[in-house]
């Protein structure tokens, strides 16, 4: 199967996977980059009562410059060519090649010598509905993929057609009732934008990706988003993290085992290289691995390939792998703590989290969003009082969007006359809610203590379980997700402090 034909087939394999249309287009145009080389390829929507066409989806382009690209395009008139031909094709000689709106980001030495345009046709071939643009180098590679890219258009128009999608780009910042920078990431703030950006560009290649920032800044979500942008977004994602297992408890999680390989081996049991086959393996915590551990990680990076543990049968897989820390991984290696060839191999590219310090106008949104979500679990209306919002910015959330979580569960928990009740802030030491119960039954211990008495601290803890109780109807399974905790550690503190579920 050719190059072309291959990208159709995915092409029309992603349109047609029912997942969400503009999620899927957008990797489809990620396509073109990552198959032919061909440079911002972008999808414009026309607007059928003003007749102007808008810049709907460029994963090259920031999304803050979109609108300014929509509005020079409809002063640009030789996009209006599109109207009359399937197929327009202009070189750098051409007057319109300089004119066009994306002329800012082409640069002489990138060697970029044409702009495309390909209608996306009603069947009457009367007007285009739409039409996508991209720059490439030769004439000699789009002669031999016009064909294709039709066929592309053609399948796009079907596809816009029975979504019922609409463009809408006056409305575009009041879409969602929460504001996102990624499908499942909450934010407006500046930094946010560009780390989105960078994952929209990265989500189609198949490069190594490592994931940086302070722990409960949101890392997996991030990994997430790469994934359902990618060409692997309907193959599994499988989420491992390499801190909460040893050595060889890791080596087995990762490359599974034969039976017998060691005591309690009852059966084979399938390694999470295996289960992430065709898809996404994200490995939280990669610095914490061991020296041993490493060297048979860079070999599955670098191979493709690896043995159960205790088998001998050469497996291969084909996976994308992403990788997070919270250390100076590059400091680890200068240290000899980490493997120089490893740290290169998982840091093709790096994608930086912003603390929630540095997340400007960020911190009232998320707080909105999880009491949003806490309010609709327990069928209640709380709101966060407005003279809470100056706590909230001012709060310096050494444990990031996770101690924001916890705050604002704790202040459902305390509400007053229908206010989440915030003032423990005021009174409680930074990082205080990172991780509210003790290390005896496997949660972390504070990174500072909190300025409570041990009897406050188990009071509000008991009274914490016991909300969670009600809220899911005595399911202890439920009451464990509400909380965030497992449901053994659910178990241990009812235990702990005599609570009777049979009265829920």
């Amino acid at each position: 199967m050719t190059k072309e034909w291959l990208f159709l087939k995915t092409a029309v394999d992603l349109i047609h996977s029912g997942r969400n249309i503009k999620m899927a287009i957008n990797t489809v145009l990620l396509m073109m980059s990552e198959y032919f080389h061909f440079r911002y390829p972008s999808l414009f929507l026309k607007d059928m009562v003003t007749g102007q066409f808008g810049l709907e989806i460029s994963p090259e382009v920031p999304s803050r410059e979109k609108t300014l690209i929509s509005a020079q395009l409809n002063t640009w008139r030789l996009h209006r060519s599109i109207n009359s031909s399937a197929v327009v094709v202009m070189g750098r000689e051409d007057r319109g090649f300089s004119e066009n709106p994306f002329a800012t980001y082409i640069e002489e030495g990138q060697g970029l010598n044409f702009l495309v345009m390909v209608a996306i046709e009603e069947p009457s071939k009367t007007l285009p509905l739409s039409f996508f643009s991209f720059f490439c180098r030769d004439m000699l590679d789009l002669n031999r993929r016009l064909e294709v890219l039709r066929t592309v258009g053609r399948v796009l128009y079907f596809a816009l057609n029975s979504y019922g999608y609409r463009l809408d780009f006056t409305e575009e910042p009041q879409r969602h009732s929460v504001a996102t920078v990624l499908d499942g990431v909450v934010g407006r703030s500046s930094s946010m934008r560009e780390v989105a950006d960078l994952v929209r560009r990265v989500a189609a290649s198949r490069a190594s990706v490592l994931i940086t920032g302070e722990s409960g800044t949101g890392k997996e979500l991030i990994a997430q988003a790469i994934h359902r942008l990618s060409i692997r977004s309907n193959s599994p994602f499988v989420a491992v993290n390499c801190a909460a297992l040893s050595h060889t408890v890791l080596e087995s999680e990762l490359f599974g085992h034969e039976k017998g390989a060691f005591t309690g081996a009852i059966s084979r049991r399938i390694g999470r290289f295996e289960q992430a086959d065709g898809g996404t393996l994200f490995l939280d915590e990669i610095g914490e691995v061991s020296a041993e551990f490493q060297s048979k990680l860079l070999r599955v990076l670098q191979e493709g390939e690896f043995e159960r543990v205790g088998g001998n049968e050469t497996i291969k897989v084909d996976v994308r792998i992403l990788c997070a820390t919270n250390r100076d991984l590059y400091r680890a290696v200068v240290e000899k703590r980490f493997r120089e060839d490893l740290y290169y191999r998982v840091n093709v590219v790096n994608i930086e989290v912003p603390p929630l310090r540095q997340r400007d106008g960020d911190v009232e949104l998320l707080a909105r969003f999880f009491l949003d979500a806490i309010n609709e679990d327990n069928h209640s209306d709380v709101a966060i009082h407005p003279r809470d919002i100056p706590l909230l910015d001012s709060h310096p959330w050494p444990g990031n969007v996770r101690e924001l979580q916890n705050a604002v569960f704790r202040a459902f928990i305390d509400r007053r006359q229908g206010y989440a009740n915030f003032s423990f802030l005021a009174t409680s030491n930074p990082g205080a809610l990172l991780a509210p119960a003790s290390e005896a039954d496997g949660w972390q211990a504070p990174v500072v203590a909190p300025v409570v008495s041990a009897q406050e601290r188990s009071a509000y803890e008991q009274r914490k379980i016991v909300d969670a109780l009600q809220a899911s109807r005595g399911v202890q399974t439920e009451a464990a997700h509400l909380l965030g905790i497992t449901p053994r550690q659910l178990r241990y503190r009812i235990k702990k402090y005599g609570i009777a579920v049979t009265k829920f």
